[in-house]
């Protein structure tokens, strides 16, 4: 019988004791292939860094390849045969959407709006609006996506000036695709409800609607208000990463029916067929960003540099929690605990971070037309 062996060749047994792990470890010590305590891997070295958020500070031991290493890229590929999310964000991906939701949130500023039926301004920050279906969907959600939707954003650049974004795919309750986007651009309800109506119309969604209610302009747009929201980001990562609808078959029958039936009645459809009926709306990508968001990894720095005094004000502070894991310190606070006074280095390394994201544009002032001019800025 084959017995299990380590890397050196020993064979392993239960460690019944203390004094039994000590033998094994110097029985390994003494292998031919051992290399000593302090031995480290020639293809890599470790270098201490961070990498900072708004909120988050993490600590870590960076990987430094001497060569070529294809470990990740195999490992994405391989994710990438296998997913299957039916509609549920996993975790990474829901970790992802939230911080792209996160840093759209904080690098958004207040845009002044006009509004010519009342002659006033009002401010705006964030914009999160609704996109349905008027009519029953009769196309997968890979064809929605592609056709509709990516539509959509094209004009949106075009029109509003749109760049900064996260979307998310949900079925409603009838069954029907619809769509949540976050945005930091002000878009006219008018136009946002002509563009959406003339877009899906191109799958023939808006002229199924007129056929049925006799109507040319379905209301197939919402914009939330989020004035009396306290905490924007909550609701909005609600909406944006909450699991699928769970659906439910309902059996009807007569009360004649339900006498005679003792036995749990059988399924008329079977589970390949509902299971393909109830990923004809879940195809396709479940969420996504503008390129400014997709890829966000935080101001990274080594710790042993010109941030190491303040790093270390920052660990030891009352207003950040600790958690530490195997291969990482994680350490979370409020936004408004980086400012300028108090960490004046870091506030500035992550100042000149989400300046090369965002490239944060001039104050601007906008009329309920679209039509986008600059704020003279008098100090």
């Amino acid at each position: 019988m084959a017995h299990n062996l380590d890397l050196f060749g020993n064979e392993i047994l239960p460690l019944k004791s203390k004094k039994r792990a000590t033998e094994i470890v110097d029985s390994s010590k003494n292998s031919k292939d051992y290399k000593g305590d302090n031995y480290q891997d020639p293809r890599f070295f470790i270098v201490p860094s961070f990498s900072l958020h708004p909120d988050e500070l993490y600590i870590y031991g960076r990987k430094e390849w001497l060569g070529e290493s294809n470990y990740n890229n195999t490992n994405s590929y391989q994710n990438l045969l296998n997913n299957q999310t039916h509609g549920k964000l996993s975790s990474k991906a829901t970790k992802k959407a939230k911080r792209a939701i996160k840093y759209l949130l904080v690098q958004a500023t207040d845009k002044k709006v006009y509004n010519p039926k009342f002659r006033s301004t009002f401010n705006f920050t964030v914009n999160f609006v609704t996109l349905t279906l008027s009519s029953k969907q009769e196309h997968s959600s890979k064809d929605i996506k592609r056709i509709l939707l990516n539509q959509f954003f094209i004009e949106a650049k075009r029109k509003w000036g749109l760049e900064n974004y996260v979307w998310r795919a949900e079925k409603q309750k009838n069954g029907n695709l619809h769509f949540h986007i976050l945005s930091d651009k002000f878009i006219p309800y008018n136009e946002l409800r002509d563009t959406w109506n003339r877009i899906q119309n191109k799958l023939g969604y808006t002229d199924k609607y007129a056929q049925i209610h006799h109507k040319k302009s379905p209301n197939s747009t919402d914009i939330h208000s989020l004035k009396k929201v306290k905490n924007v980001y909550s609701y909005i990562t609600k909406y944006m990463t909450k699991p699928p609808r769970k659906e439910k078959i309902v059996i009807k029958r007569s009360e004649s029916m339900i006498k005679e039936i003792t036995a749990k009645p059988q399924q008329t459809v079977s589970n390949g067929a509902k299971q393909f009926l109830g990923r004809l709306t879940s195809n396709g990508r479940e969420w996504a960003c503008s390129r400014s968001l997709s890829n966000i990894t935080g101001a990274r720095c080594e710790y042993e540099s010109e941030y190491m005094q303040e790093l270390e004000k920052l660990r030891k502070s009352e207003l950040s929690k600790e958690v530490v894991k195997d291969y990482v310190s994680m350490y979370y606070f409020k936004s408004t605990v980086l400012t300028e006074s108090e960490y004046p280095k870091l506030h500035t390394l992550l100042q000149s971070y989400l300046q090369l994201i965002f490239k944060g544009p001039p104050e601007q002032k906008i009329d309920m037309t679209g039509q986008v001019f600059n704020i003279p800025t008098y100090v």
